[in-house]
């Protein structure tokens, strides 16, 4: 009887902390796009934005979880590509992807539409190797699981960008994907 209440008690902790996917709440951003974030999300200060996104321009917003290692932001940018031109573009991305990676595992990448817009999409779990060993003489490995979705709408590219360190890639699929099939250009 001892065992029964212990295997019951296992299973029910491990369905409910890896088995619920969050609470998702619709978000406004700017005047144009709505989005599902979960609930336990909170928007990153201006020094947690500049520490994470070494970018000439500052995204348009960035969301983080509770510990800050999972975050999803939206970029926006004037181009002067078209939508017609997403399939050229798309290879572009993915060279840019596999330049920045050492290694790289696709799980999705290519065109889609959501909602009435066309996205380009990667989806992927990438590992960034370390060629110099540090002190100790190890070599450090760092995994992510990464989604992006870039969108060409009214001579402006729209990048959505959701990151997870490569352990948690897939707790975090799941809301990952529901995230982005909930972007919607108003």
């Amino acid at each position: 009887m001892r065992q029964i209440c212990f295997l019951l008690f296992c299973l029910c902790i491990f369905s409910h902390s890896y088995g619920q996917q969050p609470k998702l709440s619709k978000q406004r951003i700017e005047k144009e796009i709505e989005v599902k974030i979960p609930v336990t999300f909170s928007p990153l200060t201006p020094a947690e934005v500049a520490s994470r996104y070494l970018s000439n321009s500052t995204p348009l917003v960035v969301y983080g979880d509770q510990e800050r290692v999972v975050d999803f932001g939206i970029s926006k940018n004037a181009t002067r590509w078209k939508a017609e031109d997403a399939v050229i573009l798309k290879d572009f991305y993915k060279a840019s992807i596999l330049s920045t990676y050492t290694t790289v595992k696709f799980t999705q990448e290519g065109l889609k539409e959501i909602n009435g817009q066309q996205f380009i999409a990667f989806e992927f779990q990438s590992e960034v190797k370390d060629e110099k060993p540090n002190a100790i003489g190890r070599i450090p490995v760092v995994r992510k699981y990464t989604y992006l979705l870039y969108a060409l709408k009214n001579e402006q590219l729209y990048v959505f960008n959701f990151s997870a360190p490569g352990r948690d890639g897939e707790q975090w699929k799941g809301t990952a994907a529901k995230m982005m099939e909930s972007i919607k250009f108003l």
